[in-house]
């Protein structure tokens, strides 16, 4: 542009020259260089529109180039979004589904320890009631001898038979106890095992 304002200056200068020269030889050369300058500004105008052309040009490429990322970033953009979506969707369905179990598990739990108190009292009235059936066969069998010591007492010579007789039966009921007393004791030490194991 400053090239373009020097030639201009040069082309009036040496317009007012013509002017105030009268040698017609003088104006030829004035005219030639006129010319001459004329066909400089012509040419720097020519190699500025080329410039502006090619600058124009690569402006064009750059904004073309500029569309097309801004348009491949809007996609990803998109992308990311949908991705962003699907996980927080995922995370959703992830938290109900641990709340749901969460939930199930404490049913169970409360569930068992209800069955598990259920059992404890269960455990203890048996065992309460064990203890009751072995005090009454305990005292049972006090009578038993106490009746055996009484017949012993008032035996005579014809009672030996009477006597053996008592005996046997004494002894059918002592085993008879026993054997329920073995039983007893067993489903205590079953009951036991079954709340250590429980």
């Amino acid at each position: 542009m400053a090239e373009k304002d020097r030639l201009l200056r040069e082309l009036d200068r040496c317009r007012e020259q013509l002017a105030l020269s009268s040698d017609t030889e003088q104006e030829r050369e004035h005219e030639r260089e006129i010319l001459r300058l004329s066909l400089v500004e012509k040419a720097s105008r020519h190699s500025h529109s080329e410039e502006v052309k090619g600058n124009s040009h690569s402006l064009t490429e750059q904004l073309a180039q500029a569309h097309r990322l801004a348009e491949m970033y809007r996609e990803q953009c998109v992308t990311l979004e949908d991705e962003l979506g699907k996980i927080r969707e995922e995370g959703d369905v992830g938290r109900e589904i641990f709340k749901e179990r969460s939930d199930k598990v404490a049913k169970r739990l409360q569930l068992m320890a209800q069955r598990y108190e259920a059992l404890e009292k269960r455990r203890n009235m048996e065992v309460e009631g064990y203890k009751t059936d072995i005090k009454l066969l305990r005292q049972r069998l006090k009578d038993v001898e106490k009746q055996l010591f009484k017949v012993t007492l008032n035996i005579g010579p014809d009672q030996d038979l009477a006597i053996l007789d008592a005996v046997r039966q004494g002894n059918k009921k002592t085993q008879k106890i026993q054997g329920e007393l073995r039983n007893l004791k067993a489903k205590i030490c079953g009951l036991g095992n079954e709340l250590r194991i429980g």
